[in-house]
């Protein structure tokens, strides 16, 4: 990405398929401030590449941006590259002998994290660096993940960018290997089904958000307002909260909020600039059994809230594994001095924040404002989902004849009276024939009872007529089907004889 024009300072990012992010880069070299990525590509797939402007800076102008093939065999293009803890393993190359890789990734002081570097070509015996934020060396490994794999397990001291340098014992061999980092935590919310104030559609429940995977999600309905609240069963002690946004559907407003000793909601954090993304939360240690989400603002374009998961954790309580000792064949190196890898971006410049689909760790910043939230939930609410019968007058439609249907006895149970609470009654027709199974949509709005005939343009055939209503917190009710049939006045002539 080259400036043409003004006095533009820019800026590269590259996603992956899958959106995550892969490498960035500001500035080619000190002095010059235009971009450049060299990379091999892991997968075959649709890439996006941001063109932006460094964002510290008020720059503009015009720019050239292109796309060509290099000779993979002249670049060292595994330099630069961010982890994810969420994605998989990237392959890298020991070019020669005395080759390093550097790759990067967005840590959370008192997380602790394990770092593989796995060979793939067999003679190549690994070995890796970690140094801290601020560039110092933190600890470097051999052989602890065996078969002359190197393996870090470690808690981070502190939050900022860490950098991962990939290399061989001695700077003796080459080859492929591949890289990975993951979080070692405990997930108190695993499992743990939360109390939601809505939900989206049957195919996206509450218990999506703690089941461990990141393909599924819970999402809520369009009300602006919502909330997911963990009983965690019994008291335990947490200091962390880790939030997975899916894609755009993210909280740009929201709280977190614990059950003190008498029952009353205590904020934690709250924030009015929420970027999606991962948001891992530190707060000082509690205990406590209930932990409450409240989220009350989102972007214009998005029209709900989807979390794929929603953890809670005790970072004190996580314990190291003990790995293999190193190979006591071996002498210790000698020949080596570690050198600081470079910062991912140049000296003098902020690190731009990740974007929310990363898949890196973002820390959201508590808004001094935002803290001080009240949530709109009480400790007695559980979040029940509405409930209405039908009442039906007839199951068959004829050519004079109609069905009339009725919302009955809509109950909003956290409202405590029926009726309270219920503010919108969906209506719907589906045919239950093979050959015509497209839905007829007969009614959405505030009405209690609708009216159905021929006059819908109907074919003949039986059909399933679904009933849901939605109380005033965005919750909708578990649908209520009837079937009717659509027939034809049959006439038969007399005949004498």
């Amino acid at each position: 990405m080259s400036r043409t024009s003004g006095n533009l300072d820019p800026l590269l990012i590259l996603y992956k398929p899958d959106g995550q992010l892969l490498k960035e880069n500001d500035d080619i070299a000190t002095g010059n401030l235009n971009s450049e990525i060299q990379i091999t590509l892991p997968v075959s797939g649709r890439y996006r590449i941001d063109a932006k402007k460094y964002k510290y800076t008020p720059t503009a102008g015009n720019y050239r941006l292109s796309v060509s093939t290099v000779n993979a065999e002249n670049t060292d293009s595994d330099d630069g590259q961010y982890l994810s803890f969420i994605g998989s393993a990237l392959e890298g190359k020991i070019n020669t002998n005395g080759d390093r890789d550097t790759y990067y990734f967005n840590g959370m002081g008192g997380r602790s994290v394990k770092i593989r570097m796995d060979r793939i070509t067999q003679n190549l015996d690994g070995y890796l660096e970690l140094y801290g934020p601020s560039g110092q060396l933190i600890t470097q490994d051999d052989d602890s993940g065996g078969n002359s794999n190197p393996l870090i397990e470690h808690r981070l001291p502190s939050s900022g960018t860490y950098r991962v340098v990939a290399r061989s014992w001695e700077q003796r061999s080459n080859g492929r290997y591949s890289i990975e980092v993951r979080s070692l935590r405990n997930n108190y919310a695993l499992g743990v089904s939360p109390l939601a104030s809505s939900l989206g559609s049957d195919e996206n429940p509450s218990s999506l958000a703690t089941d461990d995977d990141q393909a599924t999600s819970w999402s809520s309905s369009e009300a602006v307002t919502q909330r997911l609240q963990v009983d965690l069963g019994e008291i335990q002690t947490l200091d962390q909260a880790t939030l997975f946004w899916n894609g755009e559907d993210y909280a740009t407003g929201y709280g977190l909020y614990y059950e003190d000793e008498n029952q009353e909601w205590q904020p934690l954090f709250a924030t009015e600039s929420g970027d999606g993304g991962i948001d891992t939360i530190a707060f000082d240690s509690i205990s406590t059994n209930k932990i409450l989400l409240e989220m009350w603002g989102r972007e214009e374009l998005s029209n709900r809230y989807s979390i794929s998961e929603f953890e809670l954790h005790d970072t004190a309580r996580v314990i190291i594994p003990l790995t293999l000792p190193d190979d006591g064949s071996k002498p210790a190196e000698t020949g080596v001095t570690p050198l600081v890898p470079l910062a991912p971006v140049p000296d003098g410049k902020e690190l731009q924040p990740l974007a929310p689909t990363a898949g890196q760790v973002s820390f959201p910043l508590s808004d001094a404002d935002a803290i001080e939230h009240i949530p709109t939930a009480n400790i007695p609410d559980t979040y029940t989902l509405p409930t209405v019968t039908m009442s039906i007058s007839n199951t068959i439609i004829l050519d004079n004849s109609s069905v009339l249907a009725a919302a009955v006895d809509g109950t909003d149970p956290d409202n405590g009276s029926d009726g309270d609470g219920i503010v919108e009654y969906r209506w719907t027709l589906a045919s239950l024939e093979i050959s015509n199974t497209g839905a007829y949509l007969i009614h959405i709005g505030e009405e209690e009872t609708v009216s159905i005939s021929k006059d819908f343009n109907l074919s003949l055939g039986d059909y399933l007529l679904r009933l849901e209503v939605q109380d005033d917190e965005g919750s909708w009710s578990t649908p209520i089907e009837k079937q009717i049939t659509v027939g034809a006045n049959i006439y038969l002539p007399l005949i004498n004889r």
